[in-house]
């Protein structure tokens, strides 16, 4: 990332040295001659400075694992309001819901358990957020 820094400064400090140096250029009869030869000094200021920069020296860090990571937060969010809204609908008192998730062989966000802290009755919080489910488990904590 260095090199990159670098030819940017570069290429800044040639475009405002020969900005400023145009506006004192003659005019008349040497005027397109002194162009020409700005022009010149330029485009060898950026050759020397692209000859310096290195593409191995770029690092970009991607990091698939933290947007894999959010992916799954925003779906145990997703699925934590999914049931809060569920055991609201059914005028069922909660102070807590927390979702824990898997990740199937396919890449899949599976619900492996729901832990529901309330005061209400467990059978009736179990019938709605899932009546019998073998494919996760429903632990009611009584408060």
């Amino acid at each position: 990332m260095n090199s990159f820094t670098q030819f940017i400064i570069t290429f800044c400090c040639v475009s405002m040295l020969f900005g400023g140096l145009y506006l004192l250029k003659p005019s008349m009869k040497s005027e397109k001659t002194v162009k020409y030869v700005f022009s010149l000094i330029f485009i060898c200021a950026l050759v020397s400075a692209i000859s310096n920069f290195k593409i191995e020296d770029i690092e970009f860090d991607l990091k698939k694992q933290s947007t894999q990571s959010n992916y799954t937060e925003v779906a145990e969010y997703t699925l934590k309001l999914t049931f809060e809204e569920a055991l609201r609908g059914q005028n069922i008192k909660f102070s807590k819901i927390t979702v824990c998730t898997d990740k199937n062989r396919e890449g899949g966000i599976i619900i492996s358990k729901v832990t529901v802290f309330s005061s209400e009755n467990p059978d009736k919080i179990k019938s709605v957020l899932g009546g019998n489910s073998a494919e996760y488990e429903i632990e009611v904590i009584y408060e």
